[in-house]
Protein backbone atom coordinates (compact mmCIF):
# COMPACT_ATOMS: atom_id res chain seq x y z
CA UNK A 1 0.00 0.00 0.00
CA UNK A 2 2.81 2.23 0.71
CA UNK A 3 3.98 1.62 -2.40
CA UNK A 4 1.04 2.92 -4.20
CA UNK A 5 1.15 6.06 -2.37
CA UNK A 6 4.32 6.37 -3.29
CA UNK A 7 3.60 5.58 -6.74
CA UNK A 8 0.80 7.98 -6.98
CA UNK A 9 2.77 10.58 -5.40
CA UNK A 10 6.20 10.68 -8.16
CA UNK A 11 3.21 10.28 -10.70
CA UNK A 12 1.66 13.66 -9.85
CA UNK A 13 4.94 15.24 -9.10
CA UNK A 14 5.72 14.09 -12.57
CA UNK A 15 2.83 16.02 -13.91
CA UNK A 16 3.37 19.30 -12.30
CA UNK A 17 7.41 19.41 -13.05
CA UNK A 18 6.25 19.07 -16.85
CA UNK A 19 3.13 21.45 -16.37
CA UNK A 20 5.82 24.22 -14.81
CA UNK A 21 7.98 23.59 -18.28
CA UNK A 22 5.71 23.47 -20.46
CA UNK A 23 4.48 26.94 -19.31
CA UNK A 24 7.55 28.70 -20.31
CA UNK A 25 7.21 27.24 -23.59
CA UNK A 26 4.57 29.73 -25.75
CA UNK A 27 4.27 31.05 -29.23
CA UNK A 28 5.86 34.05 -30.63
CA UNK A 29 4.04 37.06 -30.95
CA UNK A 30 1.64 37.52 -33.81
CA UNK A 31 2.64 40.37 -36.28
CA UNK A 32 0.04 43.02 -35.16
CA UNK A 33 1.58 42.32 -31.32
CA UNK A 34 5.01 43.12 -32.24
CA UNK A 35 6.77 45.77 -31.61
CA UNK A 36 6.77 48.56 -34.10
CA UNK A 37 10.07 48.94 -36.41
CA UNK A 38 12.46 51.65 -34.74
CA UNK A 39 11.64 55.22 -36.49
CA UNK A 40 13.87 56.07 -39.49
CA UNK A 41 16.58 58.77 -39.11
CA UNK A 42 16.09 62.29 -40.43
CA UNK A 43 18.62 62.30 -43.37
CA UNK A 44 21.61 64.63 -42.84
CA UNK A 45 20.59 68.69 -43.06
CA UNK A 46 21.77 69.63 -46.71
CA UNK A 47 24.98 71.75 -47.24
CA UNK A 48 23.73 74.08 -49.68
CA UNK A 49 26.92 75.99 -49.67
CA UNK A 50 29.74 73.50 -49.41
CA UNK A 51 30.52 74.69 -45.32
CA UNK A 52 31.46 70.81 -44.29
CA UNK A 53 33.69 70.60 -47.06
CA UNK A 54 35.97 73.61 -45.95
CA UNK A 55 34.81 73.31 -41.76
CA UNK A 56 38.23 72.05 -41.02
CA UNK A 57 40.22 75.83 -41.96
CA UNK A 58 38.20 76.51 -38.62
CA UNK A 59 41.23 77.57 -36.47
CA UNK A 60 43.51 78.71 -40.03
CA UNK A 61 44.62 82.23 -41.08
CA UNK A 62 42.18 83.57 -43.62
CA UNK A 63 45.27 84.69 -46.60
CA UNK A 64 45.27 84.27 -50.15
CA UNK A 65 46.01 80.13 -50.76
CA UNK A 66 42.73 80.09 -48.12
CA UNK A 67 40.55 81.65 -49.63
CA UNK A 68 41.40 79.79 -53.06
CA UNK A 69 40.80 77.01 -50.93
CA UNK A 70 37.82 78.15 -50.16
CA UNK A 71 36.38 79.15 -53.69
CA UNK A 72 37.93 75.91 -55.30
CA UNK A 73 36.49 73.29 -52.02
CA UNK A 74 33.10 74.91 -51.61
CA UNK A 75 29.76 74.69 -53.59
CA UNK A 76 28.88 78.38 -52.06
CA UNK A 77 27.54 81.02 -54.59
CA UNK A 78 29.67 83.66 -53.04
CA UNK A 79 31.72 83.91 -50.23
CA UNK A 80 30.69 86.54 -47.08
CA UNK A 81 33.99 86.99 -44.99
CA UNK A 82 32.56 88.24 -41.89
CA UNK A 83 35.09 90.64 -39.89
CA UNK A 84 35.07 92.37 -36.56
CA UNK A 85 33.57 95.93 -36.26
CA UNK A 86 31.94 95.98 -39.70
CA UNK A 87 28.19 95.99 -40.49
CA UNK A 88 26.55 93.27 -42.45
CA UNK A 89 22.91 92.57 -44.16
CA UNK A 90 20.82 89.99 -41.97
CA UNK A 91 19.47 88.29 -44.94
CA UNK A 92 19.89 84.64 -44.95
CA UNK A 93 21.26 82.86 -48.20
CA UNK A 94 21.74 79.19 -47.77
CA UNK A 95 23.69 79.23 -51.19
CA UNK A 96 26.39 81.40 -49.49
CA UNK A 97 29.22 80.60 -47.66
CA UNK A 98 29.93 82.76 -44.49
CA UNK A 99 33.45 83.00 -43.06
CA UNK A 100 33.78 84.79 -39.67
CA UNK A 101 36.96 86.01 -38.80
CA UNK A 102 38.46 87.75 -35.84
CA UNK A 103 40.76 90.83 -35.43
CA UNK A 104 43.87 89.05 -36.57
CA UNK A 105 42.16 87.01 -39.16
CA UNK A 106 41.84 83.53 -37.89
CA UNK A 107 38.90 82.01 -39.01
CA UNK A 108 36.62 81.26 -35.98
CA UNK A 109 33.39 79.41 -37.78
CA UNK A 110 32.13 78.43 -41.17
CA UNK A 111 28.71 78.31 -42.08
CA UNK A 112 26.29 78.52 -44.74
CA UNK A 113 24.13 82.00 -44.70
Amino acid sequence: MMSEGKNVLKAGAAMALSALLLAGCHAAPAPDDAPPPPPDFAPAPPDPCGARAVGSLTGQSLDDDTRTWLEDRSRASTIRIVEPGHSYTTDHLPERLQVVVDEDETITSISCG
